[in-house]
């Protein structure tokens, strides 16, 4: 439970409870005074995300896009667009239509966010998919019951189906999400992590990245090559050499430096390979998006408050003993 409160931005369904709590209090309170207080709440959501969060989560943004037009079109036209009882249903189908956008052109969003330099810790393509698929089933039964069972079903059962299993869809979307990020961090804590670090004549190759740090996306300076190993251990060398060939494209074999524990993405500790390349020019790597820093380059851009990776910073002084030590017996 610790671990999902310090991931709870990796649960990105929590966008989903401005709008359960509006679908709630829909039933409990005057209607148009209940949008407005849902929207309030959700642009409060909406403005912690931007300058807590440096993000925009994807539903919490739909969800108060759709109550915003459910409010404008109750109070100008009443219940001549939207009848009594059908509110419920059309806030589920704008999600359910802002979600299969989103999975057809999921880029648009992303120029969104870059549009206004903002972060984002999912694609949501899963979650909306998963969104779709149990609003599109509720939709359909309930168009199936009320055509075949609205003279045998109850008032309060029929209003139930309609209006009462949206709330369920939402609730078990987070559910599952809450389910899957445990199981990614069970699966995160169990694999080690690859970090293949390219040395020549006492430099190291850097590439500025973007990593996630506690949610945030943050653009670092790191080595280049960093993967999950999920084979076997047998396997490990022939992994690690088949990542040097198709990630740096050379031949050259990488040599085993240190094993320790650092934190991921996740906020877990997990065990790190490192591994060298030791090179004997700086062309065998032809890598544009990357350079080389000598060790005390690194070292000055760190004291003067360039932003290396965490995990860099850890290993920099082994990484500058096998290099040295390399150059010095090879």
């Amino acid at each position: 439970m610790n671990l999902l409160l310090k991931n709870k931005q990796a649960i990105v369904s929590f966008g989903f409870l401005p709008l359960v709590a509006t679908m709630i209090g829909i039933h409990f309170f005057p209607v148009n005074a209940t949008l407005l207080v849902g929207f309030m709440v959700s642009l409060l959501a909406i403005a912690y995300n931007i300058v807590c969060l440096k993000g925009l989560n994807f539903f919490l943004l739909q969800g108060t896009i759709s109550i915003a037009l459910c409010a404008v079109i109750r109070i100008t036209t009443g219940t001549t667009l939207i009848p009594r009882g059908c509110l419920v249903q059309t806030l589920e189908v704008l999600m359910a239509i802002a979600a299969f956008v989103h999975v057809i052109v999921p880029q648009v969003y992303e120029k969104f966010l870059k549009r206004f330099n903002l972060n984002t810790f999912s694609t949501y393509i899963l979650e909306s998919q998963m969104l779709i698929v149990l609003s599109m089933i509720h939709l359909v039964v309930s168009l199936v019951v009320f055509r075949l069972y609205s003279d045998t079903l109850s008032d309060f059962t029929l209003h139930f189906i309609v209006c009462g299993i949206p709330v369920i869809v939402y609730l078990c979307c987070l559910m599952f999400n809450i389910i899957g990020i445990r199981i990614m961090i069970q699966e995160v804590k169990t694999h080690p992590i690859v970090r293949i670090a390219p040395v020549c004549n006492n430099k190291l190759l850097v590439k500025y990245k973007e990593i996630c740090i506690e949610g945030q996306i943050k653009k670092v300076w790191d080595i280049p090559l960093e993967a999950m190993f999920t084979h076997r251990p047998k396997d490990l060398e022939c992994y690690v050499n088949q990542l040097t060939k198709v990630y740096l494209h050379t031949y050259l074999k990488p040599r085993f430096c240190l094993s320790h524990d650092s934190k991921t993405s996740f906020n877990c500790n997990q065990t790190v390979l490192l591994y060298i390349l030791p090179l004997t020019s700086e062309e065998q790597i032809e890598e544009p998006t990357c350079k080389f820093l000598s060790f005390e380059e690194i070292n000055r851009q760190m004291q003067n408050g360039v932003d290396f990776c965490c995990t860099l910073k850890n290993e920099l002084t082994h990484l500058e003993m096998a290099g040295k030590l390399w150059q010095e017996f090879s």
